[in-house]
């Protein structure tokens, strides 16, 4: 019970929070058809992170959210200058910048020796869940998933129309007065926020996956905006919950030491994916029939 307490309770909290807030987002991306940015935000806040834990020595969340934030609008700066100053094919721009920003953040990883044990390649990548511990006080970084969880369904839902407005129809949200940049601005932050949020201990993998698989899963069953919101967060949740619980039977059956939960969780979000698009097609196949 004291492992249950000290391990899995503020492990499954941080999932629960994370994976609903991502999944929200993850619906404006899907919207706005810029499902990409999910995979390429893993690029932006690796660099900014990493930078930030150089200059300051510190892993503190805020001091990260901080170092990827300024990563995040020198990319955009970055893609900005190639796009429309030196008429760079803006696809060719986007991949140039976020290319540069991980092979740059690897090397500092290499050249600094400055690396903490929660600021590593593996760790980035694959997320450091399983050694979250409650003790005297709950896990600081667990504090700062649920605050900002808490803060993007608040916003969310303050200006639900005019994001739903913006992602279906940029013109029209513009002649009903909407200040589309600042509301993109806006959505950008949060989405940035929730990654750094998480990204330091549940990893890249688990962070692309949250933002990308529940929001096409909802998609493809349902065309009702509401229904997709709560379909894929409930989608986020339960294979977060459920990949979490399962890493550790899967490696006492593969008789491997541990297997990373945040890998369990990517791979049954893909599972569940594949799944729900294969049943589709069988049965827009039997209504042709």
């Amino acid at each position: 019970m004291d492992s249950f307490k000290s391990f899995d309770i503020p492990a499954l909290i941080a999932l629960i929070f994370c994976s609903s807030a991502s999944a929200l987002w993850g619906n404006v991306l899907m919207w706005q058809k810029k499902s990409a940015f999910a995979s390429s935000l893993s690029h932006i806040v690796f660099l900014g992170t990493v930078s930030a834990y150089i200059l300051t020595s510190s892993t503190n969340d805020i001091i990260l959210a901080i170092g990827a934030i300024a990563s995040a609008l020198m990319a955009a700066l970055l893609i900005h200058i190639l796009n429309v100053k030196l008429k760079l094919e803006i696809n060719a721009s986007i991949g140039f910048v976020f290319s540069l920003m991980l092979a740059i953040a690897v090397i500092l990883l290499d050249i600094t020796g400055n690396i903490n044990s929660a600021i590593t390649p593996h760790n980035i990548i694959f997320g450091n869940i399983e050694n979250i511990i409650w003790n005297d006080r709950f896990p600081p970084e667990v504090w700062f998933i649920i605050i900002i969880s808490l803060l993007s369904f608040i916003v969310f839902a303050s200006l639900k129309k005019e994001i739903i407005s913006i992602s279906f129809d940029d013109a029209f949200a513009h002649s009903s007065g909407i200040k589309v940049n600042l509301l993109r601005n806006i959505i950008t932050f949060f989405i940035c926020l929730v990654a750094v949020s998480a990204f330091k201990i549940m990893g890249a993998i688990v962070i692309v996956s949250l933002l990308s698989a529940p929001a096409a899963i909802s998609c493809f069953i349902s065309n009702n905006i509401r229904q997709q919101l709560h379909l894929s967060i409930l989608v986020a949740v339960v294979c977060s919950v459920v990949g979490y619980i399962i890493s550790s039977p899967l490696s006492i059956i593969y008789n491997y030491p541990s297997i990373n939960s945040g890998g369990a969780i990517a791979s049954l979000l893909f599972f569940v994916l594949l799944t729900t698009i294969a049943i589709k097609t069988v049965l827009e196949n039997k209504r042709k029939i």
